[in-house]
């Protein structure tokens, strides 16, 4: 695929600092007017409704809606290149500049933390209802600012961003869908190249003239903010499009290109446990959203006996989505070794079946379930921006929301937004995402199968995975049917 890089205007926007940095401060800027008009609102007075702003204020509307949901979409085009421009990530950086610089703990080089952290968010948010008012929206906006702040006082590079950041990992995990990537040319290039200023920087010298006078100095470039060799890099998940690489290499060996759709979803790789245990919680978080929409399955699938609210989010955020997504690797395992005891004295290399470990059937299978964990998530984006965006006319107009809302619900004398797009075309669309979803899952089952991992094993893994996602498929759909078509 061509390389956006031989584009003049595009390298130029990258190696002249134009990119990140002007984009930075954008979206810094934004962040700043976001909590300028959340932070002194969190109901309106003499109104009986405990979260009238919820979509009435700007600052909320903006944060959980334009940017929370439209994220998912812009996923889709450009993968994780919000990392790229996160005002949190230039936090993170400057104050990493003048921080202490100790190295990140080794043990810690792992999601683990971050899917406490996830699991906490989740569960705070839920429980005090963060979304639904404006002054917490705010207080959550500075918990991450200050996350930001300390992670670069007491780090080097942004561990923020690659191993704390909720948000920036889900973007990673669903970045597999990027049309796009950011690749070496050649890597024999990097073999022979012994400084690797890619990924450590790398010394620029500079001359500034003062009529017949010259001063000279030195300025050192920034490294990798996350330390990835370019010449390994296979996937997206963890590279932030930040184009540092790009700057430092002196053999303009990067290329920044478009790629065939769904190349990485259909290549076969080992995830690391601690991004299994991520993606179990995106299930989580999917059946979260769309299992309360068909009321009488969520008394059942939550569990209504359970009256601790902590537990029943556990249930449904780690425990539910775990059985999904680990039970089926378990029975491939079992089977498996079934086979082998029935055949034990036979040559090993003609068994039907082959002997897996069971983490590595688990850590292959699990990404068979990012496709339909991923349109699904875009299918309730597109809903959120469709039912809830056209508050983003009032909230222009009416940035705190209180005279909006007293306008519509009290006064009357303004009518509720309509949907951006019809509630028949709506329900259509979700069908087509979610079924769109479980047809790639289907494809990824078949292509980790024709591996040679598998090959041996095709019959169990096939037929386990394919009824898993089948299941899952139709949960999901029965859900829309009993939601939106009664």
């Amino acid at each position: 695929m061509k390389n956006l890089l031989d584009r003049k205007l595009f390298r130029n926007t990258i190696e002249q600092g134009i990119f990140p940095v002007f984009f930075q401060i954008l979206t810094f800027a934004v962040l700043i007017f976001i909590l300028i008009i959340t932070w002194p609102y969190h109901n309106i007075q003499g109104v009986s409704v405990p979260d009238p702003l919820v979509y009435t204020n700007l600052g909320n509307l903006l944060f959980w809606i334009c940017w929370m949901m439209g994220i998912i979409i812009f996923i889709l085009i450009w993968g994780r290149l919000w990392c790229a421009v996160c005002p949190l990530g230039m936090i993170n950086s400057l104050f990493s500049r003048i921080g202490f610089k100790y190295n990140y703990p080794q043990k810690l080089r792992n999601w683990y933390l971050l899917i406490v952290i996830f699991v906490i968010l989740q569960i705070s948010i839920n429980m005090l209802k963060i979304n639904h008012f404006p002054d917490l929206t705010a207080y959550l906006i500075i918990i991450f600012i200050l996350a930001g702040i300390l992670a670069g006082l007491f780090f080097q590079d942004r561990i923020l961003c690659r191993y704390l950041c909720p948000i920036g990992s889900m973007i990673g995990v669903y970045s597999c869908f990027s049309p796009m990537e950011l690749r070496v040319i050649d890597k024999k290039i990097c073999a022979q190249c012994l400084n690797k200023e890619c990924i450590k920087g790398k010394t620029n010298s500079y001359n500034l003239y003062f009529g017949s006078k010259k001063l000279s100095f030195k300025k050192n470039s920034e490294p990798c903010p996350a330390q990835i060799y370019p010449a390994i890099l296979e996937e997206n998940t963890h590279c932030f499009f930040c184009g540092k690489c790009i700057k430092n290499c002196p053999n303009n060996n990067i290329r920044w290109n478009y790629r065939t759709y769904l190349k990485e979803i259909l290549t076969p790789g080992k995830k690391p446990f601690s991004e299994t245990l991520f993606i179990i919680l995106l299930l989580g978080m999917i059946l979260d959203k769309f299992v309360p929409l068909w009321p009488g399955l969520a008394e059942k699938i939550f569990l209504g006996s359970i009256y601790n609210p902590i537990l029943s989010y556990l249930w449904i955020y780690l425990i539910l989505p775990g059985l999904a997504i680990l039970i089926p690797p378990l029975l491939v395992y079992l089977i498996s070794n079934i086979k082998i005891r029935k055949v034990e004295n036979v040559n090993a290399s003609n068994l039907l079946f082959r002997s897996i470990k069971l983490d590595e059937i688990i850590r292959y299978s699990t990404g068979i379930y990012i496709p339909l964990i991923f349109f699904s998530h875009l299918a309730l984006a597109i809903v959120k921006l469709s039912t809830r965006g056209n508050y983003l006319i009032y909230g222009l107009a009416d940035p705190a929301g209180v005279k909006t809302y007293r306008a519509i619900y009290l006064a009357e004398i303004l009518s509720l937004p309509s949907n951006i797009i019809s509630i028949e075309i709506i329900r259509w669309i979700l069908i087509i995402l979610i079924s769109t979803g479980a047809a790639i899952s289907f494809s990824a089952v078949f292509k980790i199968t024709g591996s040679n991992q598998f090959e041996k094993n095709k019959p169990a893994f096939t037929t386990i995975n394919f009824i898993s996602i089948l299941l899952l498929t139709a949960v999901l759909l029965l859900i829309i049917k009993f939601w939106l078509f009664g």
